[in-house]
């Protein structure tokens, strides 16, 4: 596990946590986990809280989900061509 802060600025810090494990072998899984907090109001921060225009912030989050679904067609697509070798 690793950590860094990427913004620490006008009472407004961010951490991420890079996770990484090995359960099986050789070939591990990574994530990272962020944090976003308002320092001043001891909250921890959502996207909402920073995107307050409603019509952004439905563009962004059809952005996220679009990258997800992406990002989860390739890897399925890479297991299926490594399992077919």
């Amino acid at each position: 596990m690793k950590y860094s802060v990427p913004y620490n600025q006008d009472n407004i810090l961010s951490i991420s946590i890079t996770y990484d494990e090995y359960p099986d072998g050789a070939h591990g899984n990574a994530w990272i986990d962020t944090y976003n907090y308002n320092l001043l109001k001891a909250k921890q921060l959502s996207l909402k809280d920073v995107i307050t225009d409603q019509k952004q912030l439905g563009k962004i989050n059809k952005n996220i989900r679009e990258q997800m679904i992406a990002r989860n067609k390739k890897d399925l697509n890479s297991g299926l061509k490594s399992s077919n070798l």
